[in-house]
């Protein structure tokens, strides 16, 4: 597989990038700032729409090419260790970049190459990976998603240096560089995903692998696998950062260590298990792998599992929201994904299309209907006051009610899961 862009376009490519090059100036082992803005014209040379427009925002960004060879020279400057110059001093006046032309080139023939296959890997926190590291070792969550446990050969298999330097995580941008090591008594989510990797630009393999992240993570809260994230008083991680392997032939390399925001780290490092977890070890192990079969259901292929992956993202944001009406605006996000249909909202209105849904989907009684929908259409006034009327600050009373809220998503998540089970169940037979 390549990129498949036309012979004219590769030529166009090579010329303007060969153009830009020796306008790039290069300071302390880092180009320059001032200079990037030569890199941005290489963009109108890329199609604007089809195929390949297409691919490109897959596998890479909406500014790809920007992306793409502005991380490729970056590395190649930062990996060359004669290069520590105060400058700035142009980057053709380094032998490695002395023939731009040639330069742009390489540059060129790398770039119509991808997508390149990544695997990603995010340590999970550590109640969690204590269980499963001791009683279930590796799972498969879908063709591309897995929990595992590293065993003593995985470093083998994924190493944590590189050839050329084996100190230096290529995305350690400021600071000294750290050795890693994979944690034998800890789980790790892995995922194999095409695209490009640039460390310090979120590229689309990255924000894929965090969307997954952050769904498993909305799933297991909603299916108490793991507890709300209430965070109180005392030091909390600030960075959640995951590992990045590319397959280069028939193995893979170590391309970086990234980092996940703060926002979302210190509140998924801290998650524990649910308010159901059994206290012995053995009989959490087969809680933990009955929930883990729900969440792998969730992970499919179907489109009722997307949107059922998509709302517990959205769970899960708004739970590491700091900013309370931004993070009610989620919460009724989780059940527009799942019970709106914009056909028959144009007819009775979203408000009242998710209110009759969500109370007919989850109540148990003709009473509890009419209680949720009375309680949902409260809620939902308080979307519309913050949405449409400036309401940026939540009262008491409001603020209840965006808890009342998060905990109808995780029933209203739990819910679909088990129709999603029953619907496989029944296509099986």
């Amino acid at each position: 597989m390549s990129l498949g862009l036309h012979p004219e376009c590769i030529q166009r490519l090579t010329e303007v990038l060969g153009t830009a090059i020796p306008k790039l100036t290069v300071e302390g082992r880092m180009i320059s700032v001032g200079s990037f803005a030569h890199l941005t014209g290489i963009e109108k040379v890329l199609p604007k729409s089809g195929p390949v427009r297409d691919r490109l925002r897959e596998w890479v960004s909406d500014a790809p090419s920007f992306s793409f060879f502005y991380h490729r020279l970056f590395r190649d400057v930062r990996q060359h260790k004669d290069l520590n110059l105060q400058g700035p001093i142009a980057l053709t006046a380094l032998p490695p970049y002395s023939d731009p032309a040639a330069t742009a080139s390489r540059l060129v023939a790398e770039f119509e190459s991808l997508p390149w296959h990544y695997s990603f890997a995010m340590r999970m926190p550590s109640a969690f990976g204590a269980v499963f590291a001791s009683e279930i070792k590796e799972t498969q969550l879908s063709e591309t998603l897995e929990l595992f446990a590293p065993g003593p050969d995985h470093e083998q298999s994924f190493p944590l240096t590189r050839d050329h330097d084996p100190t230096l995580i290529p995305s350690s941008i400021l600071g000294d560089a750290t050795h890693l090591d994979w944690e034998p008594l800890a789980c790790y989510l892995r995922q194999g995903i095409d695209g490009f990797v640039a460390p310090h630009a979120a590229t689309a393999p990255m924000s894929a692998f965090l969307g997954s992240v952050r769904s498993f993570a909305g799933l297991g809260i909603a299916l108490d696998l793991f507890g709300a994230p209430i965070l109180s008083s005392g030091p909390f991680p600030l960075h959640a950062p995951y590992l990045v392997h590319r397959r280069e032939g028939d193995r893979f390399v170590f391309d970086s260590q990234c980092e996940w925001s703060a926002t979302h780290a210190k509140h998924f490092t801290n998650l524990e298990l649910g308010s159901r977890a059994p206290r012995a070890v053995p009989e959490a192990g087969v809680w933990m792998r009955r929930i883990l079969q729900q969440i792998a259901t969730a992970f499919s292929e179907d489109e009722k599992a997307r949107k059922i992956r998509l709302a517990a993202h959205w769970l899960f944001d708004s739970l590491c929201e700091d900013d309370n009406a931004l993070g009610f605006v989620q919460a009724t996000v989780v059940m527009e994904v799942l019970l709106g249909d914009k056909r028959i909202t144009d007819l009775i209105g979203l408000g009242e299309l998710l209110a009759n849904r969500c109370a007919y989907l989850i109540a148990r009684s003709r009473k509890s209907r009419d209680h949720l929908l009375k309680e949902f259409r409260t809620i939902y006034g308080i979307r519309s006051a913050i949405v449409h009327g400036g309401h940026s600050s939540l009262t008491t009373e409001e603020y209840g009610l965006l808890w009342r809220l998060r905990l109808l998503c995780m029933r209203v998540i739990r819910r679909e899961i088990e129709l999603l089970e029953k619907d496989s169940e029944e296509g099986r037979e």
